[in-house]
């Protein structure tokens, strides 16, 4: 049964005279809690479910016999329940490797709750009854939203409340942490807070002028009004000149740069979830005084719990889990060693943005170089092209035409000025459009462009995943494509960046990396990164491929979301794959680690780094023989590890060490064995190495200024 809540102007008002914003200097009672936050939307609607027809971990998805998680097909037809339970069950598994021989089933997926030992549930079974509460918070323009949703399974133990804020990994939507904080959260009995942070479910096919609603429809845009998950901004006119399979995503053109915003929404979705408590439980009073708290999530979710522990002012979170964060340090004075590799300040704690700045520019070129792994990728876009164009700008300095050597100067360069580890070069090749990608989003973003602008000659279409070619979307797949998408253009299988300077930008092959329109895109966004434009201005080009105030619109934007590193005092534990293809330690749990070490000297902050350790550990075998994962494609055998049961470590150690005192395990790097290494022919507990109490030779150092990382 379903019921929705509607608030009064009237009662609106009355209410924000009760709760004020996550900025004020008081830890709130549990009075506090009985009323609707203030920036609330207004609507709050109650979901509860019986384990039968729904259930909060996977929406029903999962076979109890086998464990797999195959969430049923929706239709234009579905209601918003069962759209409800077709994101819930494809975001749950989303974020862990979810096929066999894999670790599915055994070292995670709904029916394991072996390793879980603090408030696990007895007798556990995947399927997870209690209560569903949902709203958003309004942005106030009437076009965008941020979506809150808390679960509170019948496990609850009112007299040990516990609470995981789980906000979403990369540019997903509100369920987007489900197979990691919610999983973590359900299977311990605590509730879980859930936020999209303003990047998830929001589609405006601007050529049919349709939105994604809330409920997860496609309706038209003027009839749609707050139920819209986002309706963008475009100039007079645009709609009818541009080509109707034009469409846009909430993170990107917004105007919002939600990414500011991350650390708040995070804190209004525990708000929201004390609210929920408190209506659940009226005769319990629960607040943050006797509630255990932890803020756990990973990539741009482990950003945002970050964010969220620094701008804690009233003391709703006790303790940090962050998994493979995105950082952005506003100061990165300081040095990090690895063995024999040493990287300055200026190749520390850059923002993601600037990272795949850099990486678009110069991966492509790398990839010809046939000392890496991956070079015999035929996925992997390897461009000759692009080495002589950068030697013919002054971005290669080699005075030699061998494309090996040119390669090797782009790779040389990619591993010490952006500062990514050897390690990563691995699989980075076969992931080089994800810079692209990131910048086109991320600039669009930070910049509060809209679509119109078109910028750097980039425009977003629909796309058809299966034949390769963008087009406008038939009626029965428009709303059906995004859902659970991550919604990074490109990164999303159904919404791709167009280049308006090709012959033909909706041509299959009109986005790629050896045609010139593409390398000048890729050096106007390079303009706008901190060592693009200083690098272009050195070789007196910059004129030629900036935009006017472009650099300072998108700069500032990446001022606003930057982090301090000072976590007031709160425990907390970074992990990081040294392998992450996607965010370079340097720029992520290293850099936040060495600078809160550095200004706040926090010895309950603890950074562990997974050896072998990747972003994508979801793809480890599920899409491995297209991404070079392997030795050889046929067989099964990959060179990575996982991190997962480290986070699931990270959370028994954070919830004894906020109980009982214990002491959390040092920084250390954790070391794993692949199963290329080992020659087993299936994921094992001997690929897991332990975290130790007493590290030894892999304990990770801080003196003087300097992060010392076991080689």
């Amino acid at each position: 049964m379903q019921r929705t809540l509607l608030l009064t102007a009237a009662s609106s008002l009355i209410l924000a005279g009760c709760m004020g914003s996550s900025s004020d200097n008081t830890k709130d009672s549990a009075a506090s809690y009985r009323a609707v936050p203030a920036w609330s939307d207004g609507n709050v609607s109650v979901l509860n479910t019986d384990g039968t027809a729904d259930d909060l971990l996977t929406g029903a998805s999962l076979d109890v016999t086998t464990g797999a998680v195959s969430p049923v097909a929706v239709s234009t037809a579905s209601d918003h329940a069962e759209i409800r339970r077709y994101q819930l069950g494809n975001n749950y598994r989303s974020m862990m490797d979810p096929v066999t021989p894999g670790g599915w089933g055994v070292h995670w997926g709904p029916l394991v709750t072996e390793g879980i030992q603090s408030h696990s549930v007895e007798n556990f079974t995947g399927v997870v009854t209690g209560v569903e509460y949902a709203t958003a918070v309004d942005s106030g323009d009437g076009r965008t939203n941020v979506r809150l949703v808390v679960q509170i399974p019948s496990s609850f133990n009112v007299e040990a409340p516990c609470l995981i804020a789980g906000p979403s990994s990369g540019s997903r939507g509100v369920y987007g942490a489900a197979g990691t904080a919610g999983d973590a959260a359900l299977k311990r009995g605590c509730a879980v807070a859930y936020t999209d942070k303003g990047t998830g479910d929001g589609v405006h096919l601007i050529g049919s002028d349709e939105v994604l609603t809330l409920d997860g429809k496609m309706t038209d845009a003027a009839a749609a009004g707050i139920q819209s998950a986002f309706t963008a901004d475009y100039a007079e006119g645009f709609r009818e000149t541009t080509d109707a399979r034009t469409a846009t995503t909430k993170h990107a053109h917004s105007q919002q740069n939600p990414g500011k915003d991350w650390g708040l929404n995070t804190l209004q979705s525990i708000e929201f979830a004390f609210y929920a408590l408190n209506q659940a439980y009226p005769e319990t009073a629960m607040h943050p005084d006797n509630t255990t708290v932890i803020a756990a999530s990973w990539s741009n979710g482990g950003r945002s719990v970050l964010m969220a522990a620094e701008q804690d002012s009233k003391g709703l979170i006790d303790g940090v889990v962050a998994v493979e964060p995105s950082t952005a340090m506003a100061e990165s004075q300081f040095t990090i060693i690895q063995g024999s590799n040493s990287w300055g300040p200026d190749s520390v704690g850059w923002s993601l943005y600037d990272m795949h700045a850099f990486g678009a520019m110069y991966q492509t070129c790398a990839n010809n170089l046939t000392a890496n792994a991956a070079a015999d990728l035929t996925n992997a876009a390897k461009s000759p092209e692009r080495c002589n164009r950068l030697k013919q700008l002054g971005l290669l300095s080699s005075d030699s035409d061998d494309l090996q050597v040119l390669a090797q100067e782009a790779q040389d360069l990619m591993n010490t000025t952006a500062g990514l580890l050897p390690e990563q070069n691995l699989a980075t090749p076969a992931f080089s459009s994800v810079f692209s990608e990131i910048t086109n989003t991320y600039a669009n973003s930070y910049g509060r462009y809209r679509i119109s602008d078109e910028l750097c000659g980039i425009s977003f279409a629909s796309y058809n995943g299966n034949t390769k070619q963008f087009e406008t979307l038939s009626a029965e797949d428009k709303a059906l494509r995004f859902l659970g998408q991550n919604m990074i253009a490109g990164g999303s299988r159904w919404i791709q960046p167009v280049n308006m300077k090709a012959a033909d930008p909706y041509a299959a092959t009109a986005f790629n990396s050896t045609a010139d329109h593409n390398l000048d895109a890729d050096l106007c966004f390079f303009a706008m990164s901190q060592y693009g434009h200083d690098k272009l201005s050195e070789l007196g080009i910059l004129d030629t491929y900036k935009q006017n105030g472009d650099f300072e619109r998108v700069q500032g934007g990446i001022q606003e979301a930057m982090m301090s590193g000072d976590l007031q005092g709160k425990p907390t534990v970074i992990l990081h794959g040294r392998s992450d293809q996607v965010v370079a330690p340097n720029h992520g749990g290293r850099a936040y680690y060495a600078r809160n070490r550095q200004l706040a000297k926090q010895d309950n902050v603890v950074y562990w780094e997974v050896e072998n350790g990747h972003h994508l550990e979801m793809f480890g075998y599920l899409l491995a023989p297209n991404l070079g994962f392997y030795a050889d494609p046929s067989d099964m055998k990959h060179r990575y590890g996982y991190i997962h049961p480290y986070f699931e470590q990270a959370l028994d150690q954070m919830f004894a060490h906020l109980k009982e005192g214990t002491a959390l395990f040092p920084s250390q790097v954790i070391r794993t064995t692949p199963m290329l290494e080992s020659g087993l022919e299936s994921i094992t507990d001997s690929m897991f190495g332990e975290v130790h109490q007493q590290p030894g030779a892999d304990q990770i150092l801080w003196s003087e200024n300097t992060l010392t990382i076991p080689d």
